[in-house]
C-alpha cells in the first residue's frame, strides 16, 4: 500500500493567497489614512506624512528583505509570519488608536505646551501607530516573489509579474470593498479587523502549505544568468536600473497626484469619487502587470523594451490633456441624462469609473510593467533575489519623492498641466537614455524614426492648455453652471484644492473649492446673494445672543465675510481664522468690498492649518467657535460634524461659550441631518437651529446652561448693525422667526430615530452624503417649522418678549415668510394703513395685500356658502404669526365678519379653537379640539389634519403625553395610513412617546 504523495501547493494558490492579501493591504492603507487623518488632520503636510510613513515603512521592509533573505532558509514560513504579525496588529489597532490618541491629548499634550512640541510629539505617535506593520507590509512582495522563485525556478518572471498583478488587482478590489460597503456596513474599526482576520488566515493557509514541504533553502536557486551573450552588465548596472525604478515611482504618483485632483474637478471630490479613481489607477497597474507576465520571459531586449515602455507612459500621460477636455462635456451629458435615483446614482459612479479609466489606465498600464520588468532584468543579470527588495524599496522611495514634490512643489508653482509635463519628462527621459544605452544597432534606424515621431506627438500634447472655466464649473453638480461663467478672477492649483473665483456676467463672484461654489456675494451696490445671509448670520447670532464675546477662533476662511462680520463688534479683541487650503486665503482677497476688516484689522490672525491639528496642538480657550467648513460630501469634511470633533472643541470653548455650526440643507437626506443634530446633542447642553435662508441653517450650541433666546433689542454695535440692514435684517424679529427649534423640541425625536450620530469611526455622514448630493435630497421641511400653520416652536419652546410682530421680510426665502402676510390681515382688520415693510420686493408686497385682502372678502362672502372655511384662512395664515395681544384684538375684528355670523352652533366650536390658539392657551385648545372632534362635524382631511396637529400640541404643552398620543393614534392611520407623516408630526409624535 502506497501513501498518498505529499500535498504540493501550485503556483496559482499563492497568486490567490497574494491577491487576498493586496485587498486587505490596500484596506489598511486607506483606513489608517481615515485614522491618521482623524489625529494628524487633513492638512497637506499631514496627508503627506501619513503616505510618507506607510510608503516609507514599505520601502523599509522591503529593502531589509534584501540585505538578509537570502540568510533565511524557508520564505515562505517567513511570508506567513509577516502576515500572522500583521493581523494581529490589525486586530489592536482600533482599540489601541482610541487609547493612545486620548492619552496624548489627555495627557502629553497638555504636559508639553508648545504647539511646535505638541506637533512633533504627534507625528512621532503617528509613526510609532503605523509604521511596524507598514514594515512588515512592505517585506510581502519580497518575500513571496523570491519564495516562489525558490520553489518554482522557471519562468521567474512570470511568477514575479503575475504577483505583482494579483497583488495590485486584490488591492484595487480592496478599495472598493472598503469605500462603499465594509465602512458603511461595520466602520473604521470593523473594517480594520475584518482586514487582520483575512491576514490570519492567509498566514494560516500559507503555514500549513509550507511547514511540511521540504526546506526552502535545500531547494535550488536559480542560477543567475548574463543578460545577452554579448557582455556582462557594467559595474554600475544595479544602480542606473534602480534609478530608473526611483524615478518612474516619482513620475507616477505625479500623475497619481493630477489626475485625482484634474478628475475631481469632473467627478466631485466626494470619498467616493477619490476611491473610484484610485481603485482605477492600481487598476491599470495590474493589468500593466498582467500583460507583461505572459511575455517577460521571452522577450529578446528587455533593456530596450524598458526605454520604450517609459516613452509609452510619457506619451500618454500628455494624452490626458486633450482626453481631459472631453470628459467634462461627459458629465454634463450624464448630469442630464442620469434620472436621480439610487439606480441613477450607481450609473453615475460606474460612468465615473469609465471617464477614470480613459484618462489613468493607458500610462497605468505601461507603468505597471516596469517594476515587474527592471526586476526581472536584474535577476536575469545576476543580483540574484535581493533585486526583488531593493526594486520594490526604490520605486517606493520614488513614489515618496513624488508625493512630497508634488503636492508642496509641483501643485502651488506650476500646476496640474505642468506637473503632467514634468513627469512625462522624466519617462521620456529616462526612456531615450535607455535606448541610447541598450538599443542594438539593428534597430537604430527604425528605432530612431519611432522615438522622433513620439518626442514630436509629445511635444504637441504638451501644447493642450486646460480650460480653467470648465475646471471651475463643478460639472458634477449642474450641467448649468458652466454657462453663467463669464471670467476667472482667479485660479491657483493648491496643496489640498483647486481654487477658483468665478464672475457672472451680472458682477456675481463665487469661491469655488475643486470646482464646487463655497461662497458667492453680489458686488453691485444695494443688492447680495443669499450666500452673503448665512456668512453674515453665522456671526450676528452669536454676538446677538452673547454680546460680551471676546475671543472668538473662526474654523474656514471662505469669502472672509464671516471673519468681517464678528470684527464689526467692538467687543471682540480678536478672531483666529483657521484655513486649511493657502489659496483659499488669496482668493479670499478678490472680495476685499464686502471682507476687508478679515485682511486689514488688527485682530483679525489667519492661521493656515487643519481644524483638528490647530485645536488639538493649542490649549486657549474661546467665547466663540464658528465652524463653517464645505459640503458634508466632500471628502473629510463630514469628519468636521462628528461626535468626536466636537467633544474636541469642548474643550476650547468657556464654560459660558457658544459655537456655530453652519450646516446646508440642500443636497442632504434629513436622516443625515439628524446624524449631526445628535453629535451635538451627545456633547452640548443646550442648542437652537435658525434657518439663514431657504437652504442652509446655522446650529448655536452651548456647553454648559441653557442657550438665551433673542432678544427684544439689537445690541449697540453700530458696524454689525449696518451689515445686517445691509442684508435687510432689521428688527430682532427678524432673526427671531427663523428659529427652528431647540434641544428641547427635537431630543425626544431624536432619542427616537434609529439614525446613528456621526462619528469619526462610523462615518454615516460620509458614506451616505455623496448619494444625496446626486439625487438632490434636501432637509428643506426642517425650515418649514418656523412656517407651519400652527405655533409649534414656541409652544413647545420659549415664548416671546415681544408684544407687536414686526418683520422686515427679507428675501431669504423662496416665499415671503407667513408673518408679513399675518401682518397685513392684522393691519387690514384694524384698519391700519399699509405700509410696505423694509426689503419686501414690491411684487411680493402686490402679492401678500391681495391674499390677505382675498382672505377678508372671502369671509365677507364665503365661496360656496362654506363660512368654516373662510373662517379658517385667518386661523391658517395670521394667528399663529401674531402675538396674543394682536390676536385678542384680531378676533374680536373677526367677529364682525360675516362668515362669522353665519357660523351654526357646533361650528363656533371652531372660534373657540382659534382664540385658544391665539392665546398660546394649551389647555383651551385640547378642549376645542375635543369638542370638535365629538361634535360630530363633517370634517375634510385637512381640518382632521389640523386638529390632529393642534390637539396634539395642546396636550404635550399642558404635559399631557397621554392624550396627545391617544389623539395621535385615532388620527394618525386615517390620515397618513403607511405614509410617513410630516417631520411635525413626527417631533410630536416622539414627544407623545409614539
Amino acid at each position: 500500500m502506497t501513501s498518498a504523495p505529499p500535498f504540493r501547493p501550485t503556483r496559482s494558490l499563492f497568486y490567490l493567497v497574494f491577491a487576498l492579501s493586496g485587498f486587505s493591504g490596500l484596506i489598511y492603507e486607506s483606513i489608517w489614512t481615515h485614522y491618521l487623518k482623524l489625529f494628524l488632520g487633513h492638512a497637506a503636510y499631514a496627508q503627506t506624512l501619513v503616505l510618507v510613513i506607510f510608503m516609507g515603512g514599505m520601502a523599509l521592509g522591503s529593502w531589509l528583505c534584501a540585505k538578509m533573505s537570502g540568510r533565511w532558509r524557508n520564505l515562505l514560513v517567513g511570508y506567513a509570519a509577516v502576515e500572522g504579525i500583521v493581523g494581529l496588529c490589525a486586530m489592536v489597532f482600533p482599540g489601541g488608536f482610541v487609547f493612545l490618541t486620548d492619552w496624548f491629548f489627555t495627557s502629553v499634550s497638555p504636559a508639553i505646551g508648545a504647539p511646535a512640541g505638541v506637533l512633533l510629539a504627534k507625528w512621532s505617535l503617528a509613526a510609532l501607530l503605523i509604521l511596524p506593520q507598514s514594515v512588515l507590509l512592505g517585506m510581502t512582495f519580497p518575500l513571496m516573489s523570491a519564495g516562489m522563485i525558490r520553489r518554482f525556478p522557471e519562468s521567474s518572471g512570470k511568477t514575479i509579474a503575475t504577483l505583482y498583478f494579483a497583488n495590485s488587482i486584490g488591492g484595487a478590489i480592496g478599495v472598493l470593498a472598503s469605500g462603499f460597503w465594509l465602512i458603511k456596513a461595520i466602520g473604521l474599526p470593523g473594517t480594520v479587523m475584518a482586514a487582520g482576520a483575512i491576514n490570519l488566515a492567509l498566514a494560516a493557509a500559507v503555514w500549513l502549505m509550507c511547514k511540511r514541504q521540504a526546506d526552502a533553502a535545500s531547494l535550488p536557486v536559480p542560477v543567475p544568468l548574463p543578460l545577452s551573450t554579448r557582455s556582462r552588465p557594467a559595474p554600475l548596472f544595479l544602480p542606473v536600473l534602480l534609478s530608473v525604478a526611483l524615478l518612474t515611482g516619482l513620475s507616477s504618483f505625479a500623475y497619481e497626484i493630477s489626475w485625482i485632483r484634474m478628475l475631481s474637478l469632473v467627478l466631485g471630490s466626494s470619498t467616493h469619487a477619490f476611491e473610484l479613481m484610485l481603485s482605477t489607477f492600481i487598476t491599470g497597474l495590474a493589468l500593466g502587470g498582467l500583460w507583461v507576465s505572459r511575455k517577460i520571459d521571452s522577450i529578446p531586449a528587455p533593456l530596450s523594451t524598458l526605454g520604450w515602455i517609459q516613452i509609452a507612459m510619457g506619451v500618454l500621460a500628455l494624452a490626458t490633456l486633450p482626453l481631459y477636455g472631453q470628459s467634462f462635456g461627459i458629465m454634463e451629458w450624464l448630469i442630464a441624462a442620469l434620472p436621480k435615483t439610487g439606480s441613477g446614482y450607481n450609473g453615475f459612479n460606474a460612468a465615473s469609473h469609465a471617464i477614470a479609466s480613459v484618462i489613468m489606465l493607458p500610462a497605468t498600464f505601461f507603468a505597471g510593467m516596469t517594476l515587474p520588468l527592471i526586476t526581472h532584468i536584474l535577476i536575469k543579470a545576476g543580483t540574484g533575489e535581493r533585486s526583488i527588495g531593493f526594486v520594490y524599496s526604490a520605486n517606493t522611495l520614488g513614489a515618496i519623492a513624488g508625493v512630497l514634490l508634488a503636492v508642496h512643489v509641483g501643485l502651488p508653482l506650476i500646476g496640474l498641466k505642468g506637473l503632467i509635463v514634468s513627469g512625462a519628462v522624466i519617462d521620456m527621459a529616462l526612456g531615450i537614455y535607455l535606448l541610447w544605452r541598450w538599443q542594438t544597432p539593428r534597430l537604430a534606424p527604425r528605432a530612431l524614426g519611432a522615438l522622433s515621431a513620439a518626442v514630436l506627438l509629445a511635444v504637441a500634447l504638451s501644447l493642450t492648455g486646460l480650460d480653467q472655466k470648465q475646471m471651475a464649473a463643478g460639472v458634477f453638480r449642474n450641467n448649468q453652471t458652466l454657462k453663467r461663467i463669464n471670467d476667472i478672477a482667479f485660479y491657483q492649483d493648491g496643496k489640498t484644492s483647486s481654487i477658483a473665483v468665478t464672475r457672472s456676467a451680472d458682477n456675481v463672484l463665487a469661491l469655488r473649492t475643486n470646482g464646487k461654489a463655497d461662497a458667492s456675494i453680489d458686488l453691485k451696490p444695494d443688492s447680495y446673494q443669499i450666500d452673503e445671509t448665512t456668512m453674515a448670520l453665522a456671526a450676528a447670532l452669536p454676538l446677538v445672543l452673547k454680546p460680551d464675546t471676546r475671543t472668538v477662533a473662526n474654523i474656514g476662511l471662505g469669502s472672509g465675510m464671516t471673519t468681517h462680520t464678528l470684527l464689526a463688534s467692538a467687543a471682540v479683541s480678536g478672531v483666529d481664522t483657521i484655513e486649511i487650503e493657502p489659496a483659499v486665503r488669496e482668493g479670499a482677497k478678490t472680495f476685499k468690498a464686502r471682507n476687508h476688516r478679515a485682511f486689514a484689522d488688527p485682530r483679525s490672525k489667519i492661521i493656515i492649518e487643519d481644524a483638528k491639528t490647530y485645536f488639538s496642538s493649542h490649549r486657549q480657550r474661546y467665547d466663540l467657535i464658528v465652524s463653517e467648513p464645505s459640503n458634508p460630501w466632500v471628502s473629510g469634511v463630514s469628519g468636521l460634524f462628528s461626535v468626536e470633533f466636537y467633544r474636541l472643541l469642548k474643550r476650547h470653548l468657556a464654560e459660558d461659550g457658544l459655537f456655530v455650526q453652519w450646516l446646508q440643507l440642500y443636497e442632504i437626506d434629513m436622516e443625515r441631518v439628524v446624524s449631526v443634530m445628535k453629535a451635538l446633542d451627545e456633547n452640548f447642553s443646550d442648542y437652537a437651529i435658525y434657518a439663514t435662508n431657504f437652504g442652509d441653517a446655522v446650529i448655536i450650541a452651548t456647553p454648559k446652561g441653557a442657550l438665551p433666546e433673542i432678544p427684544a433689542t439689537l445690541p449697540d454695535m453700530p458696524l454689525l448693525r449696518a451689515e445686517l440692514k445691509r442684508l435687510d435684517i432689521i428688527t430682532p424679529q427678524d432673526l427671531a422667526i427663523r428659529k427652528l427649534g431647540s434641544k428641547k423640541l427635537f431630543a425626544p425625536w431624536l432619542a427616537k430615530s434609529a439614525t446613528p450620530a456621526n462619528s469619526d469611526y462610523y462615518p454615516y455622514l460620509d458614506q451616505h452624503a455623496s448619494r444625496d448630493r446626486f439625487m438632490g435630497s434636501n432637509s428643506f421641511e426642517l425650515v418649514n417649522l418656523s412656517m407651519a400653520s400652527l405655533p409649534l416652536v414656541e409652544m413647545l419652546g420659549a415664548r416671546l418678549p415681544w408684544r407687536e410682530t414686526s418683520v422686515s421680510s427679507a428675501p431669504h426665502w423662496q416665499r415671503p415668510h407667513p408673518a408679513v402676510g399675518a401682518m397685513v390681515l392684522r393691519d387690514l382688520l384694524m384698519q391700519v394703513p399699509l405700509t410696505m415693510p423694509p426689503a419686501m420686493r414690491p411684487g411680493d408686497w402686490h402679492n401678500a395685500v391681495a391674499g390677505a385682502t382675498q382672505i377678508v372678502e372671502a369671509c365677507n362672502a364665503p365661496p360656496n356658502g362654506d363660512a368654516v372655511h373662510a373662517l379658517l384662512n385667518f386661523a391658517f395664515d395670521a394667528i399663529p404669526y401674531l402675538r396674543p395681544e394682536e390676536n385678542a384684538r384680531l378676533m374680536q375684528a373677526i367677529s364682525k365678519l360675516a362668515c362669522v355670523t353665519m357660523l351654526k352652533q357646533p361650528e363656533r366650536l371652531w372660534l373657540n379653537l382659534m382664540d385658544a390658539v391665539g392665546q398660546r392657551d394649551g389647555q383651551g385648545i385640547a378642549g376645542s379640539v375635543d369638542a370638535l372632534l365629538g361634535a360630530g362635524l363633517d370634517t375634510t382631511p385637512a381640518r382632521k389634519r389640523y386638529l390632529l396637529a393642534l390637539g396634539m400640541l395642546g396636550n404635550l404643552s399642558v404635559k399631557r403625553a397621554a392624550e396627545a398620543r391617544k389623539i395621535w393614534q385615532t388620527l394618525a392611520p386615517q390620515l397618513y395610513g403607511e405614509t410617513p407623516p410630516p417631520l411635525l408630526f413626527k417631533i410630536m409624535a416622539a414627544w407623545s412617546g409614539v
